[in-house]
This record gives structure tokens, sequence and C-alpha cells, in this order.
């Protein structure tokens, strides 16, 4: 697996998103996600993850950078 993320990848994700392809666009975030947390950017990595589990969905305050 890449340390870096590919335009590539970000198209695949958004493509499968606009496809409703549920599983191939958990696929490319969580290869999103391994990518930032390789790179030591953990937080950047559980924003994906938790966005992707809807734990953000019933969250009453997000905080940004």
């Amino acid at each position: 697996m890449s340390d870096t993320i590919s335009s590539v990848t970000i198209g695949k994700l958004i493509e499968a998103h606009l496809d409703g392809d549920n599983e191939k666009f958990n696929s490319y975030a969580n290869l999103i996600a391994d990518a930032y947390e390789k790179n030591e950017n953990k937080r950047s990595a559980d924003i994906i993850r938790k966005k992707m589990s809807g734990e953000y969905k019933n969250s009453s305050k997000i905080i940004l950078d």
C-alpha cells in the first residue's frame, strides 16, 4: 500500500460515491485513511473513519482546525 493519496484513488472514491457503491467507497476511504495514518496524521484518519461509521451524524458539535 502506498503512503500517498493519488488523484486516481480520490477519483475512484468519488465515482463509487456517485454510483452508490458503498462497498467500493468504503474500500477507497479506508485506503485514504491508512495513508494518513502511515504519514502520522492519525487525526485525519480518525475523522474519515468516524464519518464512514456515521459517528458524526449524531454529534452536536464538530471541532474544526
